[in-house]
């Protein structure tokens, strides 16, 4: 009720008037997100209401998340009672255990009167472990070794398989004679690789959360007609030619490279066939192909 009076202080009139205090009520949610292992997670809320003073209390699974909690990684925002109508809650260097599934992540605000609204949950994803460096496509030789590797990084502490198929890979002498190692390890190397090497590799790192995998394929090449011919006279002037057969078993393509017997390459000289059209007392030497 408002009163009027007049300038001597006397009541002239009555006004009535009402007062509407709007509860608290979330106009934006927390968004769900995925992240990976030592990622930065922020959630965001929004309110409307009138009477001020906030106080915002977030929560994981019902449990309170405060400042400076979950080991000093929480940072919450406003921290206290604020006019501030948007909160946000922030989680440095993630976890596992920081994921959250249905009951997942919420705010409560209540105001100066007490009243109370909760915010629509949030759910978090975390990738932990994560593949920083995927397994990388490798072309070798037959006879080399073959060197495929995964970089990897989380909670506590991590254990590696590596497959072929689906199924796991054991160390040691294969049947077709190379050798393996590192199978359960971070490096899987294998030595004197045949063309049965060939193959799609896969490597699982299991740690705090769910396993991650990463593939690459190991390709062959090896030369299966030798440079011919194997020596060659010829007079100053005249054409040099030579060629050589080779394969390659799994993706890719190869490239050439022929080279002088010191190792020099020579220079334009990167197809299967060596070729020189006027050839000088200077070409003579012994030429071999890499790939």
């Amino acid at each position: 009720m408002l009163r009027v009076t007049n300038g001597l202080g006397r009541a002239v009139g009555t006004v009535p008037v009402v007062l509407t205090v709007a509860d608290p009520v979330f106009v934006s949610n927390p968004a769900s997100a995925a992240k990976n292992f030592n990622d930065s997670g922020t959630f965001s809320a929004t309110i409307s209401g009138t009477a001020p003073n906030f106080t915002y209390q977030w929560k994981k699974d019902g449990a309170n998340i405060n400042n400076g909690g979950l080991g000093g990684r929480a940072v919450v925002s406003p921290v206290g009672a604020s006019a501030n109508t948007t909160t946000t809650l922030t989680i440095n260097n993630l976890i596992a255990s920081d994921a959250a599934n249905s009951a997942g992540y919420t705010v409560t605000v209540t105001d100066n009167n007490s009243s109370t609204a909760t915010s629509a949950a949030a759910t978090l994803s975390v990738a932990d472990p994560v593949i920083t460096i995927p397994v990388a496509n490798v072309i070798t030789n037959a006879g080399a070794t073959a060197r495929l590797k995964v970089t990897a990084a989380g909670s506590g502490t991590l254990s590696y398989t590596w497959k072929t198929n689906g199924l796991p890979i054991a160390n040691g002498l294969t049947p077709w004679g190379s050798t393996i190692s590192g199978a359960d390890t971070d490096t899987l190397l294998i030595v004197g690789v045949t063309a049965t090497d060939a193959k799609t590799y896969t490597a699982e790192v299991s740690g705090a959360g769910v396993a991650q995998t990463s593939s690459g394929s190991l390709s062959v090449a090896q030369i299966t007609r030798q440079p011919t011919p194997s020596a060659l006279s010829v007079v100053a002037g005249n054409r040099t030619v030579f060629s050589v057969v080779a394969s390659l078993t799994g993706p890719g393509s190869l490239t050439y490279q022929w080279i002088r017997n010191n190792g020099s390459s020579y220079a334009g000289q990167t197809s299967s066939t060596f070729r020189i059209d006027n050839t000088q007392a200077s070409d003579a030497d012994s030429a071999a192909t890499s790939f």
